[in-house]
């Protein structure tokens, strides 16, 4: 069985604020265990083998990436302009 960690150990390893975590709980962004609901709040737990694969599917790696700017163009890039290649 995976470890189960509470609500401040997850802020902590994320470097979010107790409110974000929050936040992110309600809007159902973070993946959760609810524990039990109370009459103001619920008790929430995350399962830590699914959080790692949340956060793994929400990085990126950007190794390798040249952009090209687009003839006459003096300046650095937009999103919009840049080609990647």
């Amino acid at each position: 069985m995976e470890p189960i960690l509470n609500s401040k150990r997850v802020y902590e390893l994320l470097g979010i604020s107790r409110a974000t975590l929050s936040r992110m709980v309600q809007a159902g962004e973070i993946p959760y265990i609810l524990r039990r609901r109370g009459k103001r709040k619920k008790m929430v737990m995350f399962n830590k083998a699914l959080l790692v694969r949340w956060v793994a599917s929400r990085t990126r790696v950007a190794v390798g990436m040249k952009f090209r700017r687009q003839a006459g163009s003096k300046s650095t890039p937009s999103a919009a302009e840049a080609t990647i290649y």
